[in-house]
């Protein structure tokens, strides 16, 4: 964890992106003011611009994401947040020494042409005291029951709280990852895939959305897009052969929070392979 973080840091293509995603998001925040209608900003740490966006970000993500199913569950205030993709969204958490940031984003525009406000931002740190863990590898558990937050309301200035509900499930190894080319040809792809209504013939969907290249046949941990778009710079020769370290490496972090990790016997996982 610490070689990857180190050369996260040093990684400039990935801190150039981020920073332009740092922006972005104050651009919006800008126009959320503007219209705050309906809009949520909350944060518990500090100023937005003052944030350090260039940090190791996974996306937790449900076994072969669609469109319309694509990150896994969580509850704010009781409420689910909507758990599609869209472009410029994220459900992206950080791990760090003393616990868990949480950066969910959802934008939206007024009209077509216009430039995206928020729907609701949220960017908070749970302490590990406020958060449960499962670790017998490769399943690894991240759970928060209800989890109070005091910070900002980002729209008004005004102090506020949020509660916080999730079961981020991982269980990915590296027989659960298979290259986009080969999942297309996956019956079992399909099936799940069309069940949940994504239009598997539109080449403008699939491309758009699958930066990743691949596919995964459980949930799991996936790293942030445009962190796998610097794979290179980071010494991975392909971002699948990237995503492949994952599992690991979530396993260092959730045992540098203390929690003892004890290896699950081997069984059978469903794969995403042509049948």
């Amino acid at each position: 964890m610490e070689e990857l973080s180190q050369k996260v840091a040093g990684c400039e293509e990935y801190s150039s992106a981020m920073d332009a995603v740092r922006d972005q998001d104050l651009e919006r925040l800008g126009l959320t003011k503007e219209k705050p209608e309906g809009a949520v900003a909350f944060t518990s740490l500090g100023s937005l611009d003052s944030f350090d966006y260039c940090r190791v970000w996974l996306e937790p993500l449900r076994a072969f994401a669609s469109p319309q199913k694509y990150y896994q569950d969580v509850l704010v205030d009781g409420k689910p947040l909507r758990c599609n993709w869209v472009g410029g969204w994220t459900r992206s958490v950080c791990f760090t020494s003393s616990g868990l940031i949480l950066l969910f984003r959802a934008t939206e525009r007024e009209k077509f042409g216009t430039k995206e406000r928020f729907q609701f931002y949220y960017l908070v740190e749970l302490p590990k005291e406020k958060l449960s863990f499962e670790c017998t590898p490769p399943v690894i558990t991240v759970k928060a029951e209800n989890a109070e937050v005091e910070g900002v309301n980002l729209l008004t200035g005004e102090a506020e709280k949020h509660s916080f509900s999730f079961t981020f499930v991982d269980k990915a190894t590296d027989r659960s990852f298979v290259s986009q080319e080969q999942a297309s040809r996956s019956g079992m792809y399909r099936r799940v895939v069309a069940g949940q209504g994504s239009r598997l013939q539109d080449k403008k969907v699939l491309h758009e959305r699958r930066a990743e290249r691949f596919v995964s046949s459980v949930q799991y941990f996936a790293f942030h897009p445009l962190l796998l778009k610097s794979f290179s710079a980071l010494g991975f020769p392909n971002r699948l052969e990237m995503q492949k370290s994952a599992p690991k490496l979530v396993e260092e972090l959730v045992a540098g929070l203390g929690v003892t990790c004890t290896p699950e016997e081997s069984q059978e996982e469903p794969r995403a392979s042509g049948e």
